[in-house]
């Protein structure tokens, strides 16, 4: 059995390697333009996204591979090694002509207006950048991100862990990060965020390639509110594709306003649209929540091929891309958990397995804090919750104006469409109002300067500054906690016994079970364990007392479970002892201390002592003390 550990280089051959893997994928996304025909000299931005589109080819090729467990190690290694070659050689080359592209963007800013923001916007590039390639220690990431990661490793695709719920939440996403991790570059799937981010501030800085000087420093404004955002702190640093689909449909929002300043051919606008369509149905497939932006985008783009005439081609363009991308999942989905048609497009829990919907619920109805909208975007709910929100830069929205060009009306429209959706129906959570956000960015920098007054902007610049300032202690005390890591195993190891939720444990358990044990778990260490997991998360969500966990204990018999983690004080007096009691052996391990892990520091506490019990499978589900109700 692999885990995150077996994967492990020395941290600058990791970052080495990660940063060839990125370089690998701008190659296959600048040959995929280029050898499509797609006339996109005059497109200055789009030579900054190719990472962004080859990263929705490779995830669109891969993604079947894996859900019908035919990317063994060999086919996924052979893949990583040619990419992460094929990087090598063409970052060289980007390297030798980066003193060509500083000269360009010198010549996109007036340095005699605003220096200090360019020198803002500059250190805020360099700390998330830094904070990426450290190990990465967000609970999601070690958990599933990561976790299902190293099972397509193990089993040459993705398993179906029914039991596992959190599982259920992943994309294409963890086939990526499995692609890095696969040759040791664990920074891959963080460096794809950092980069996605790069990709958003590109679009919105070069959307307009006419911008006046005046409109260039406004734009400089702009990509600070993105940059100055906290909650991408929160984001960045990790492996948990969030920023990846969020570029992938704000390109795709630019590629669908792009021909009405742009003179496009015939061909251009079926290629247009093709790109638009592999990257908004990749960003369904990287995470469900992009399903509502993504798709009006697509639908929008598909009017408006309707609207001059091409009704026909864009049918078998749209259609072409829904089976390569969308279809393989669909029927996954409907083969290993019975869904329906309609359930396995629009469902993000596919099923009617015991317990998803009140798993479901529980996400629909999550919150970042008790503000109501849209103050929970502004206002932390606490010190711990501080890069959860998008804070002050929203105070740019105050510079909209009524639009009165067809693109800026598309942007605006899709923009509050998707706003008051989320507003209405998503759960109150900043990541998802981010779309809305990005793209709302994009409009004020094809908007331009226009008749804001110099003083106003100044008073906003202001506020972006101060809140710069804590962004980057933010960054800074991030990268202090953790870029260390990549050093040295011993000083990787301290950093994520302070700072990765359950990382400890799993050492702990590591040095106690036999490589043959299979453990029961609790909590969502699952990527740094040498033997099998199986995830106790069906408890919190399904009826202990009904016919619910029949087949859940049916998966923990097949599975062979010989041992249990319980996380309590008295592990007597948990609910999971309770119930499990008749299925506990004898020989009972710890206590051991256990303390929250976490890279915020506010939010560090003592957390329950944890133990380790023999557990007796192949006598479920008889020892199981709970009622059966019929």
């Amino acid at each position: 059995m692999y885990s995150l550990e077996s994967f492990v280089l020395s941290g600058p051959i990791s970052v080495l390697l990660s940063l060839s893997l990125i370089a690998g994928v701008s190659f296959v996304g600048s040959n995929i333009v280029r050898l499509s025909g797609f006339s996109a000299n005059n497109i200055d931005w789009l030579k900054y996204q190719n990472p962004i589109i080859g990263i929705s080819f490779i995830s669109a090729a891969l993604y079947p591979l894996a859900l019908y467990s035919l990317l063994n190690n060999m086919i996924l290694k052979s893949i990583a090694v040619a990419i992460a070659s094929v990087g090598f050689i063409h970052g060289i080359g980007l390297l030798k002509s980066l003193r060509a592209r500083i000269q360009l963007l010198k010549e996109k800013a007036d340095f005699n207006f605003d220096k200090k923001l360019l020198f803002i916007i500059s250190c805020l590039i360099f700390g998330y950048f830094l904070f990426s390639i450290g190990p990465t220690t967000n609970a999601d990431s070690i958990d599933y991100h990561i976790g299902i990661a190293i099972s397509i490793i193990n089993n040459s695709g993705i398993t179906i862990t029914p039991e596992w719920f959190h599982s259920r939440l992943a994309g294409s996403g963890e086939v990526l990060n499995a692609l890095g991790l696969i040759i040791g570059a664990e920074q891959f799937g963080p460096l794809m965020q950092f980069f996605s981010l790069i990709s958003i501030t590109s679009i919105i800085y070069f959307i307009k390639d006419n911008a006046s000087e005046e409109d260039k420093n406004w734009k400089l404004t702009l990509v600070l509110a993105l940059l100055c955002t906290p909650v991408f702190v929160f984001l960045s640093g990790s492996a948990k594709p969030q920023l990846l689909p969020l570029a992938m449909t704000s390109l795709a929002m630019a590629l669908l306003i792009t021909p009405y300043s742009n003179t496009f051919k015939a061909k251009d606008r079926f290629l247009n649209f093709g790109l638009i369509s592999l990257l908004v149905m990749s960003s369904v497939q990287l995470k469900f929540l992009y399903l509502l932006g993504g798709g009006v985008i697509g639908l929008t783009a598909y009017c408006i091929m309707i609207k001059d005439g091409y009704l026909f081609k864009a049918t078998m363009i749209g259609s072409f891309f829904f089976v390569l991308v969308m279809m393989p999942s669909m029927v996954w989905k409907i083969i290993y958990y019975d869904s329906s048609i309609f359930g396995s497009l629009v469902a993000a829990f596919p099923g009617e397995l015991p317990g998803y919907s009140n798993f479901e619920d529980m996400h629909r109805s999550y919150s970042d804090g008790p503000f109501p909208f849209p103050l929970f975007l502004i206002l932390p709910a606490s010190v711990g919750k501080i890069t959860m929100i998008i804070g002050l830069s929203l105070f740019v929205c105050i510079f909209l104006k009524f639009p009165k060009t067809v693109d800026l009306k598309i942007v605006y429209s899709l923009s509050f469409f998707v706003l008051v959706f989320m507003a209405i129906f998503g759960p109150d959570t900043t990541r998802h109002f981010l779309e809305p956000f990005v793209w709302i960015l994009i409009g004020l920098s094809i908007q331009g300067k226009q008749n804001i007054t110099v003083r106003a902007i100044t008073r906003i610049n202001i506020l972006l500054i101060i809140q710069s300032a804590g962004v980057i202690m933010m960054l800074t005390f991030g990268i202090i906690s953790t870029l260390p890591g990549i050093f040295s195993n011993q000083l990787r190891h301290d950093l994520l016994t302070k700072n990765a939720n359950g990382y400890d444990l799993m050492v702990w358990a590591n040095s106690t079970l036999l490589p043959d044990a299979v453990m029961l778990v609790p909590n969502r260490s699952m990527s740094f364990s040498n033997n099998k997991l199986m995830s106790l998360d069906w408890m919190e969500y399904t009826d202990l007392n009904g016919t619910d966990p029949l087949i859940y204990l049916d998966q923990i018999k097949k599975g062979g479970a010989t041992h249990i983690m319980i996380l309590e004080d008295d592990y007597t007096q948990s609910e999971t002892f309770k119930v499990f009691e008749g299925c506990i052996g004898n020989d009972v391990i710890g206590p051991r201390e256990n303390y929250l892990a976490t890279r915020n520091p506010f939010n560090r506490t003592k957390n329950k002592n944890a133990w380790i019990l023999n557990y007796n499978s192949a006598s479920l589900p008889g020892c199981y003390v709970a009622k059966f109700e019929n």
